[in-house]
């Protein structure tokens, strides 16, 4: 799959999991967890849990399944208190499952079975919600791995003219058990221009940019070499902003959707903790105080 394709899908998913959840509702839908590993052809059981939060019992809610994003498959464990699952009263395509009425104050858990087609090599991105309350859930069904990201300052300084350069260089350290491919680091902020203007030519990476869906300017992004299972993979990047731009707040980030060098599919990260390593602008200090410096060679 060409990077280019890599990235068209990657801000497909970003844009969907953009939506965030509704605050506490009558009838508050959630599940255990928001990233549910299941390899193709297996299948995995999934609690969606109904609380009603009113003080009378509710009425007979449906839980609305929208059209999943990839080859997924649902069957209702949870019968009858559950009901099957059957073509949606409100939109074509559509799926949901009745719930019984739940007493005031209770809760009622409808156990989903998820099925990952045998030939589907990309994650799915689910997103069911209680048509009564809109309380929605949110969660990525798939192959999931952890990379790692770590940023080392080669240099810093300022030219005559105002402008800052940095020079990074960004690594990545694939600590799964499956080789990656196109593993994106976004360099910038989507959709607000800073000022700021990424080089990935001195070395190792390819350059990339993430769109912004709101019509914005693009983030700049590399694409790190590939990386083995347990190994890991560098690029050096420069940095040059303008008189003035706002240095604060710099980081390398990983974009969580990753591809699984030897299926081509798109993965997750399922490890946040280490997806993002904060970039310092600013020049180094020279003897006593900071000094313009020339641009060093290459």
């Amino acid at each position: 799959m060409a990077a280019a394709t890599v990235i068209a899908k990657v801000c497909g998913f970003m844009a969907l999991a953009a939506a965030t959840a509704a605050a506490a509702q009558t009838y508050e839908a959630s599940i255990p967890e928001t990233m549910i590993a299941v390899e193709p052809g297996a299948s995995v059981d999934i609690p969606v849990t109904i609380v009603n939060h009113d003080g009378s019992p509710s009425p007979e809610l449906r839980l609305v399944m929208p059209e999943p994003i990839g080859d997924y498959t649902f069957e209702q464990r949870s019968l009858p208190d559950c009901g099957p699952i059957v073509p949606s009263t409100m939109y074509a395509g559509w799926t949901e499952s009745s719930v019984a009425p739940i007493p005031a104050g209770g809760s009622r858990t409808c156990t989903i079975r998820a099925t990952r087609n045998a030939g589907e090599i990309d994650n799915g991105f689910i997103d069911w919600f209680v048509q009564e309350s809109q309380s929605w859930i949110y969660f990525k069904l798939g192959t999931f791995v952890d990379i790692a990201i770590a940023a080392t300052k080669i240099d810093a300084y300022r030219t005559p003219d105002g402008t800052t350069h940095a020079i990074y260089r960004i690594e990545g350290f694939n600590t799964s058990a499956i080789d990656t491919e196109n593993v994106l680091i976004a360099l910038g902020p989507a959709c607000t221009p800073n000022g700021i203007a990424v080089d990935t030519d001195a070395g190792g990476c390819s350059s990339a940019h993430i769109g912004c869906g709101f019509g914005g300017s693009d983030a700049p992004a590399a694409i790190l070499p590939p990386m083995a299972a347990g190994a890991s993979a560098s690029c050096v990047v420069r940095f040059d902003a303008q008189r003035g731009a706002d240095l604060s707040g710099a980081a390398a980030a990983l974009v969580p959707y990753i591809q699984n060098a030897t299926t081509g599919g798109l993965m997750d990260d399922d490890n946040p903790d280490d997806d993002v390593a904060p970039l310092d602008l600013q020049p180094r200090q020279r003897g006593h105080s900071a000094h313009a410096a020339r641009e060093p060679r290459r």
